[in-house]
């Protein structure tokens, strides 16, 4: 009886892995696949890479998500807002600021999908309600940025809560009525 073919792994197979892994917080068997993605030189293609920092931002290993990210041959908008989201849902605020700011640095624009990261990383204990004044440079820089009218929901969605959180009522009721 004749063996059947070795079927080897692709890069679609490979996405789904480490969407798996993501989705279970399987740290280890992500670690595993990202080992196996390195003997096959597919670590360094966009999507690839995408997928390893989404997976381990959201394993909790945001260090190794940027080690990644740094890798990269080539970052697009994707890859920035991927790894803003790994810092954002670990609560690292400050993480999430600074890359930000190298964001723009790098010449890669923001997109509203980048503005609603920011804004719904401030989290209730990340912000004091003295202080909103990060939330409010996002809202401003949209102001600036975009015509107000063409701003997705989402991005309203964002908004509002964080005004909210930073206990500035009447300033997310102007939005809301806005």
């Amino acid at each position: 009886m004749k063996a059947p073919p070795v079927v080897q792994p692709n890069r679609i197979t490979f996405l789904s892995a480490l969407s798996a892994m993501a989705t279970i917080s399987g740290l280890k068997l992500g670690k595993e696949v990202h080992a196996r993605l390195i003997r096959s030189n597919l670590d360094g293609e966009p999507s690839i890479g995408n997928s390893l920092i989404t997976m381990y931002g959201k394993c909790g290993e945001v260090a190794t998500g940027r080690l990644t990210f740094e890798r990269l041959p080539s970052r697009d908008v994707i890859s920035w807002n991927t790894m803003l989201s790994g810092y954002a849902q670990n609560s690292q605020l400050g993480s999430c600021y600074e890359l930000f700011k190298a964001m723009q640095l790098s010449g890669s624009r923001p997109d509203f999908h980048t503005m609603t990261i920011l804004l719904c990383a401030m989290s209730p204990g990340s912000v004091s309600s003295s202080s909103c004044r990060p939330g409010r440079e996002i809202h401003g820089y949209l102001v600036r940025r975009a015509a107000v009218k063409s701003l997705p929901v989402s991005v309203y969605n964002a908004i509002i809560p964080m005004y909210f959180r930073c206990e500035r009522v009447g300033d997310a009721e102007k939005v809301f009525k806005g």
